[in-house]
């Protein structure tokens, strides 16, 4: 009969121990969740600050390469006005040529039909 108490003592003592380490192990598990909890919401306030940081990055960057085009733009039309005022006189010019070239032409025609 000993052998019956002592598994009656026992069988409590291993019931209680298993409860225990089941609250333990559910506990550490709890544990872990909410700083793994706490983590991810660290983490994600972080991403939205350097995503945030990318972001004026993103737009300074394109401000500069928007005045650098524009400076670029500015100075290209500049140019190109000039070409085209040089243009415009070369041709001017050449009209003027052309008149006197006509005028001569028409004198030296008007006087070779006079000389016969």
């Amino acid at each position: 009969m000993p052998n019956l108490q002592e598994n009656r003592i026992i069988k409590p003592r291993v019931a209680a121990k298993s409860k225990i380490l089941v609250f333990s192990a559910i506990l550490l598990l709890a544990g872990l969740a909410v700083f793994l909890l706490f983590s991810n919401i660290s983490l994600k306030s972080s991403l939205k600050e350097l995503e945030g940081k990318k972001e004026i990055e993103c737009k300074k960057s394109l401000q500069l390469q928007k005045a650098s085009i524009k400076k670029d733009l500015e100075e290209k039309y500049a140019a190109d006005m000039v070409s085209f005022q040089a243009l415009a006189k070369r041709a001017r010019l050449e009209r003027q040529r052309l008149r006197e070239l006509e005028r001569q032409v028409r004198e030296n025609t008007t006087h070779s039909l006079e000389k016969p």
